[in-house]
């Protein structure tokens, strides 16, 4: 069968190697040439990605790690020189690169970061989508190396280490997989609010108060104030309103059972007043006086 192909302006030049790799998912394809085709001021979190498509993280995670599986995608971290883990960078190439730095252990010990604005180094064309090209013209491959920081300098008086610290104090100790997790979850947040930190420790705050101590119910927390929670304020605001809630819920449900007890109880004492009381007698007697009113009219 012949595709037709409708072309339209404003279209992004792509290495079909990358499309005609069948060892690729569709899935993955797909995410690349998104990411791709991503402006030179476009933001790379997870959190933002997820927003222009109906797949979950979950689904999200697996094309971004099948991506970095055959190399045409790089994450990792850089170290200061006390050996502590700093900015997390994204390298994306068109063909596959196997020669970048692993990531280490980190240490469990995290100083204050100070926020940063982002330098986006990507040299993608963002004005060309269109990858229909003469196979035998020379495309030089392109690397994009993106910064995963946020562009703007947040307001957060939490801090990554104060996150640290009070996971550490309420939660437990702070394994390696916890500290990528408290990383990148801080990461995901820098880049929609003004304080993460607090947002944070703010949700893990309500897990403690109902006597959870489990990350994926933080999860669950903040996975309700995305989108909506720029501020710490925000935050408890959105908690306030699901309190609220949650009372009217339960107020509704307290009425509920009362109407229904009541219900009952009246069944009850209507049954108590007719017990003992002959039917069959009472019909006939009043059948006997409408019997008599009727003669003597």
């Amino acid at each position: 069968m012949r595709v037709e192909k409708m072309k339209r302006s404003g279209f992004t030049i792509i290495n079909n190697g990358v499309l005609n790799n069948t060892q690729l998912s569709w899935k993955a394809k797909g995410l690349f040439a998104y990411l791709w085709s991503q402006s030179d001021s476009w933001d790379f979190y997870e959190v933002e990605v997820l927003k222009h498509s109906t797949d979950g993280r979950a689904s999200l995670r697996a094309g971004l790690k099948e991506l970095e599986e055959h190399g045409y995608l790089k994450r990792y971290r850089n170290r200061d020189d006390k050996g502590i883990l700093r900015e997390s960078k994204w390298i994306l190439s068109e063909q596959p690169m196997f020669d970048f730095p692993k990531l280490d252990k980190p240490t469990l010990d995290y100083p204050t970061l100070d926020n940063r604005t982002l330098t986006n180094t990507n040299q993608n064309n963002t004005n060309l989508n269109n990858t229909n090209l003469n196979e035998d013209a020379a495309v030089e491959p392109n690397v994009v190396n993106i910064e995963d920081q946020p562009k703007e300098q947040t307001t957060d008086c939490g801090g990554f280490a104060k996150v640290v610290d009070f996971y550490k104090t309420n939660f437990g100790m702070l394994n390696s997989y916890m500290a990528e997790e408290l990383r990148q979850m801080y990461d995901e947040w820098s880049s929609q609010s003004e304080e993460p930190g607090g947002i944070i420790i703010k949700a893990m705050q309500i897990a403690l108060s109902k006597n959870v101590r489990n990350w994926k119910f933080v999860c669950g927390v903040l996975r309700q104030w995305e989108g909506k929670a720029r501020t710490l304020a925000d935050a408890e605001t959105l908690e306030v309103e699901h309190k609220n809630r949650q009372c009217r819920q339960r107020e509704a449900r307290i009425v509920g059972a009362d109407v229904k007890r009541n219900s009952e109880e009246l069944d009850r004492l209507a049954k108590e007043q007719n017990a003992g009381i002959d039917m069959d007698a009472e019909l006939a007697e009043i059948k006997r006086l409408k019997y008599e009113m009727g003669m003597q009219v």
